[in-house]
């Protein structure tokens, strides 16, 4: 019994070997913490045309936030760029709905030229989801929810006077809870509440999605009566909910709004439970 006890130590000491502190070799790198206000910066979310969307994190309530990083130098060298960085800095400062997505804080670093936009913090987008999804499709009773968020998001949009022109799922975000948030509004419109007519002038946004004479580029559009709280979506309870080519006139807030929302629309999400088998081309090519 003594001679495998001596055995065992022995393999033990043959596999450890004793080293010296002062022959430790110890990496003392230290990691510069980045902050923009009490915001700590984070990790790339995102890269787009007009700059980086980082995670962050508020020092104070540790409140996960995003923040969308525009260099001045590159926004002068596309077009309309700075007007859009502003557009959408003014309507989002005077939109609140729980469909719509929150600006936080703004910071203007004038040494280094760049602009820090605080957002909500969302966990990903309906493009990302959809394109990690068989055959680029939602199930119909998943799509029925975000299509009535969507609808409550434009509806708010339209009662403010307010066009976006750039709806599509890469702009269409979702937090951790599935609340579903509309987001960039560089190319949006803001019409005057009070004038007699409803047109748009400007036809900028991502052509496959748009109206058929937005993406056409005509020097003005007829929108909505603004003077008419509700609008329609002539929308049809098929099996499958609408397309993609569908959602690219409903959703554009444009000539076709005219009336309300069934009640059969709202309420389809009865029937449309987890157990459906339908699925929904919604966002898919």
């Amino acid at each position: 019994m003594g001679d495998k006890e001596d055995e065992v130590d022995g393999d033990m000491i043959s596999i450890f070997h004793r080293v010296d502190s002062d022959q430790v070799i110890y990496d003392n790198k230290t990691i510069k913490v980045k902050m923009i206000g009490k915001y700590v910066m984070g990790d790339l979310l995102g890269e787009g045309s007009y700059g980086k969307v980082k995670e962050m994190l508020d020092s104070e309530t540790l409140c996960r936030r995003a923040v969308k990083i525009f260099k001045k130098k590159k926004l002068q060298r596309i077009p309309n760029g700075e007007v859009n960085v502003d557009r959408e800095i003014r309507l989002l400062k005077m939109l609140q709905h729980k469909n719509i997505i929150g600006l936080v804080d703004v910071f203007v670093n004038d040494e280094k030229q760049k602009m820090y936009l605080i957002m909500e913090y969302c966990v990903g987008g309906l493009q990302d989801m959809l394109d990690s999804t068989p055959l680029r499709r939602f199930p119909l009773w998943q799509a029925h929810g975000y299509f009535l968020q969507l609808l409550d998001g434009l509806e708010y949009l339209h009662s403010q006077g307010i066009i976006h022109k750039d709806i599509k799922p890469g702009n269409l975000l979702l937090t951790l809870d599935g609340t579903l948030k509309i987001s960039d509004f560089g190319v949006a419109e803001s019409l005057d509440m009070f004038q007699p007519y409803d047109t748009i002038t400007t036809s900028q946004g991502s052509p496959v999605f748009q109206a058929p004479e937005i993406a056409n580029g005509l020097p003005e559009i007829s929108g909505y009566k603004i003077q008419s709280h509700h609008r329609s979506l002539s929308v049809r309870r098929r099996h499958r909910v609408q397309t993609v080519r569908k959602h690219r006139q409903l959703c554009t807030g444009h000539a076709r709004l005219a009336t309300t929302v069934p009640d059969t629309v709202r309420s389809a999400g009865g029937n449309a439970r987890q157990g459906d088998t339908g699925s929904t081309e919604f966002g898919a090519n």
